[in-house]
C-alpha cells in the first residue's frame, strides 16, 4: 500500500456534482507514467481524450485526470493516469469493454507500470462555483494507519462535524476525502490516505491566512481529539500534486 499513497492524487471535478450529499463511495485505480522520448504533457492530454467517445458510445461510466508532482519528493515518474467509476458494478463493466471490444490508438506518449484500484470516500466538500475552478488543482497526500478496530465510517462522523464548523466560519472551496487499498497491494505499511484538496488558488492560500483560527475551533470542538481516538498516526509531511480533469462521462 506504501507505493500506492506515495503516487496517487485525485480531485473528483464533474463527478462531485453527483454525490447525493457531501459524503459518497467510489472506485478509483491510476497508473505512475513516463514520458516517452520527445513527448509532452499536452500529448498525454490530447492521447488520453480520444477514449472519451468509445466511452460514451457503449454508455460507460467513467472519468479521467491527468496527475502531477509538485512537492512529492523524490518520485521516479513524470505523471499519473486516474480513472475514476461510481461503484464496482461500472468498474468492471467499463474493464470489461475496454480489455474486449477498444483498440488503443497507437502513439502512446507515456510508458505506464504500476497499476493499483482504491476504495475513495469522500468527506467533506464545500464547493465553490463550477467557474471558479482552476484547470490544475492542488491535492495533498498523507498516508495514515487506523487504532485498533476503527474504521472510515468513524472518521465520516468527525467530518460531518468539521464541515459544519468550517462552513459556519466561512472556510470555503475545501475538500476531504479518505483512500482505502482495494486491488494491486502487495504490502500493509498503512491502512489509507487522507487527501486533502483546494478548488482553487486564492481558497489554498485562504486556508494559510486561517489556519491558527481554524485550528482552535477544531480543538475547542474535539475534532482533533475524536481524530487521535481512531487514527494511530499519519506521515508528518503531506505530497504535493496537481490534478487536471480531463473528461467525465459519469452524468451522461
Amino acid at each position: 500500500m506504501k507505493k500506492l499513497f506515495t503516487f496517487v492524487v485525485l480531485f473528483l471535478f464533474s463527478f462531485d456534482s453527483l454525490a447525493l450529499s457531501d459524503q459518497y463511495y467510489a472506485r478509483t485505480e491510476f497508473s505512475t507514467c513516463k514520458l516517452a522520448d520527445g513527448k509532452t504533457y499536452e500529448d498525454v492530454v490530447v492521447y488520453h481524450k480520444q477514449y472519451e467517445n468509445f466511452l460514451k458510445e457503449n454508455n460507460l461510466k467513467y472519468a479521467k485526470y491527468i496527475l502531477t508532482p509538485v512537492i512529492a519528493g523524490d518520485v521516479d515518474y513524470d505523471y499519473i493516469t486516474w480513472g475514476t467509476w461510481p461503484g464496482g458494478v461500472e468498474m468492471y463493466e467499463e474493464y470489461g469493454a475496454y480489455l474486449n471490444d477498444y483498440t488503443p490508438p497507437p502513439g502512446n506518449p507515456g510508458i505506464c507500470s504500476g497499476t493499483f484500484s482504491v476504495h475513495f470516500n469522500a468527506a467533506i466538500r464545500i464547493r465553490p462555483p463550477v467557474s471558479e475552478y482552476d484547470k490544475r488543482l492542488f491535492v495533498e497526500f498523507r498516508n495514515c494507519k487506523f487504532k485498533g478496530e476503527s474504521t472510515v465510517d468513524d472518521l465520516l462522523k468527525i467530518d460531518a462535524e468539521r464541515e459544519a464548523i468550517m462552513r459556519d466560519a466561512d472556510a470555503m472551496g475545501y475538500g476531504r476525502s479518505y483512500l482505502r487499498p482495494y486491488r494491486g497491494f502487495s504490502d500493509d505499511e498503512y491502512d489509507f490516505a487522507v487527501m486533502t484538496h483546494w478548488y482553487n488558488r486564492d481558497y489554498r492560500a485562504d486556508s494559510v491566512k486561517s489556519y491558527g483560527k481554524m485550528t482552535t475551533l477544531f480543538r475547542e470542538k474535539g475534532i482533533f481529539d475524536g481524530y487521535r481516538e481512531h487514527v494511530e498516526g499519519c506521515e508528518r509531511t503531506p505530497r504535493v500534486y496537481a490534478s487536471e480533469w480531463l473528461y467525465s462521462t459519469i452524468s451522461d
